[in-house]
């Protein structure tokens, strides 16, 4: 998210429907006075200004923080998540074969496919055409994932390695060498975080430092607001650790059979590629609830790979089509992603 967003408050479409007419209608700055609303007059149920307090307001009680009206609206709770479709990424004849490992969805739009049967980077337009290949491995890679607006990171399993590509420039700019495997790998554009099912390593992007994880190990991993979340493909497992490592929650549920690929929301929701039971599944931001959202009657067959763009709240699952191939349906959160500028 980029850092001018990254400090806003974001409410679901319910909630925002929920929100006093001025929030909806008047932005969040005075009119009168070009200054923004820092508080709540309950006498006239309209925001102030500082300066609107001496002008118009000098005789109103309890006035109260703006802040405080908007936390009353609550987030979205999991039972009002329901992805709609949007499109399937079209695979054309020129494309032999592709086994979808990871994906994800580009600021503009686009998405990337990693293909582990020819070891490669695609490049897919808006409307899901292959566009180019990034770059390809003469390693074994085993995940990927987006770093920043032009970076990708490929995980390249037992090489113990893991390269920086310039998606742009369709070219590796940096190899990061470990001391054991990289199986998962992932980022929020400041840190990565290199999984194995040993151990993992954080590495700071800015002085490409590295700090041990030791208690972390994962099929798949991702971040968000700096703790690390992963799957335990054979154990059927879901955590949540924070950025040095402490366990905060390990889930386990039927509905939950061989997870693969994880990502969030806004909202800090985690969706699961439930890949042994053909299914998209979300658990709560605590770790205690789950819910089945997409299911092998909505064309969900052998997911592996999930991404959403916390921005647009697009969402691309990689589903399998038939042997040795592979395609991914692309979706839109209608009810999740809004937001308001306090």
């Amino acid at each position: 998210m980029s850092r001018l967003f990254k400090n806003h408050k974001t409410i679901s479409s319910q909630g925002y429907k929920e929100l006093p007419s001025f929030m909806q209608e008047g932005g969040s700055q005075c009119r009168d006075h070009n200054k923004k609303f820092e508080l709540y007059c309950p006498t006239h149920a309209y925001p102030c200004c500082v300066q609107c307090i001496t002008d118009k307001h000098k005789k109103c009680q309890q006035m109260k923080p703006l802040s405080d009206i908007l936390k009353e609206v609550k987030s979205p709770g999991i039972e009002q998540i329901k992805p709609s479709l949007m499109k399937r990424l079209t695979i054309t004849d020129n494309i032999k074969s592709l086994n979808i490992w990871a994906c994800f969805v580009l600021p503009n739009g686009k998405f990337i496919m990693f293909d582990y049967n020819q070891n490669r980077l695609l490049l897919f337009s808006i409307d899901g055409l292959c566009v180019r290949e990034i770059v390809s491995f003469t390693e074994i890679p085993l995940d990927a994932c987006l770093v920043r607006n032009d970076t990708a990171a490929v995980a390249l399993g037992s090489s113990n390695q893991t390269a920086l590509v310039d998606i742009e420039q369709n070219k590796i700019t940096q190899i990061v060498k470990l001391l054991h495997d990289c199986d998962a790998v992932a980022s929020n554009g400041q840190t990565l975080v290199i999984s194995g099912m040993v151990k993992s390593i954080k590495v700071n992007l800015n002085d490409m430092s590295h700090t041990i994880l030791e208690g972390v190990r994962a099929s798949r991993i991702a971040i968000f607001k700096e703790n690390i979340y992963g799957t335990i493909y054979y154990e059927n497992k879901v955590f949540c650790y924070t950025s040095t490592g402490e366990p905060l929650w390990t889930f386990q549920h039927h509905g939950i059979n061989l997870p693969q690929g994880l990502t969030l929301d806004t909202n800090g929701f985690v969706y699961i590629a439930s890949r042994g039971n053909n299914s998209i599944v979300v658990v709560s931001p605590d770790g205690k609830t789950s819910k089945t959202i997409l299911s092998e009657a909505d064309g969900i067959k052998n997911p592996y790979a999930i991404d959403i763009n916390r921005e647009t709240g697009v969402m691309i699952v990689s589903i399998e089509r038939g042997k040795n191939s592979d395609s991914a349906l692309v979706y839109k959160f209608e009810n999740v992603f809004f937001g308001y500028i306090i």
